[in-house]
């Protein structure tokens, strides 16, 4: 996925969370995913991973059913990094 190879190149502390957290995801494991992508997050917004750690938080949040936490999640990537890849892919998912 484009997303593994993004985040592989990156290889920051947030990014290699980003990573593990996908595992996760395909497994449909969301509170493992969301764990490691909360930590993610922690590091900010001037790590390279850290949108799509935001991004993969929201989709983690839907598959649990938590419409609440997947907008906030979504609509964050999209106010604050309305240019980044996987912004469209938000805004359809909101």
């Amino acid at each position: 996925e484009q997303d593994e190879s993004s985040l592989q190149a990156m290889n920051t502390p947030a990014s290699r969370l980003v990573l593990d957290s996908l595992v996760f995801l395909r497994e449909a494991k969301y509170r493992e995913a969301e764990a490691l992508l909360q930590n993610a997050l922690e590091y900010g917004s001037q790590d390279p991973g850290y949108f799509l750690a935001v991004f993969w938080n929201g989709v983690a949040a839907d598959g649990r059913g938590d419409n609440t936490g997947a907008l906030r999640g979504y609509n964050e990537l999209a106010v604050q990094a309305p240019k980044h890849p996987r912004t469209p892919l938000a805004l359809l998912r909101q």
